[in-house]
């Protein structure tokens, strides 16, 4: 039975529940009667990283797909090197719009920024019945800025407001300033 390789960059944890699928999978005889192998590489969450491990497994190892990246920002970087290979790329978290504009190679399993934050505005406007919000965003997480700017759109109508938008960095731990701000 001849081996089909498939990268995964991404942490431990994550890797698990693909080892497990592929043990299941190599068990039952594979995909299309071929095994699966796992190789997977930490690109150390690193800009530019997901890049050149991508461009490396591709052409040294031969992956016949690849696994992850997990981030929006990470997964636009291996995108074009995985299209132009012709090499699949499936996200399993890249909410961004753009991910799957890369090209017909790439593909995620998650909902976009958009519906969420279309989804979260109907939930506070129609279950929760909010007329008011306020927003507080990361502004070194693109999620966030897209979740944020998504919901703004969604909710604020004629009946509904923004009332308040605040902005904090990733890791900060003190959101006194914010909050005083919202409050006000």
């Amino acid at each position: 039975m001849s081996v089909d390789r498939v990268l995964l960059a991404e942490p431990r944890g994550f890797c698990a529940g693909v080892e497990m699928a592929i043990k299941e999978i190599n068990a039952a005889g594979g995909v299309l009667g071929r095994r699966i192998q796992l190789i997977t590489e930490d690109n150390q969450s690193k800009p530019g990283e997901s890049a050149t491990v991508v461009k490396k497994l591709i052409s040294r190892d031969k992956v016949a797909v690849v696994l992850g990246e997990i981030t929006s920002g990470r997964t636009l970087e291996a995108a074009p090197i995985a299209q132009a290979a012709k090499i699949p790329l499936i996200s399993p978290g890249a909410t961004n719009v753009e991910v799957t504009a890369k090209g017909n190679y790439i593909f995620r399993v998650c909902f976009i920024d958009d519906f969420q934050g279309t989804v979260m505005a109907k939930f506070a406007r129609d279950t929760l019945k909010l007329k008011r919000v306020a927003i507080l965003s990361s502004v070194s997480s693109a999620q966030s800025v897209g979740l944020a700017k998504y919901f703004r759109e969604r909710f604020t109508s004629a009946s509904t407001v923004t009332a308040a938008e605040q902005k904090n960095s990733e890791g900060e731990k003190d959101f006194r300033a914010q909050l005083t701000a919202i409050k006000a």
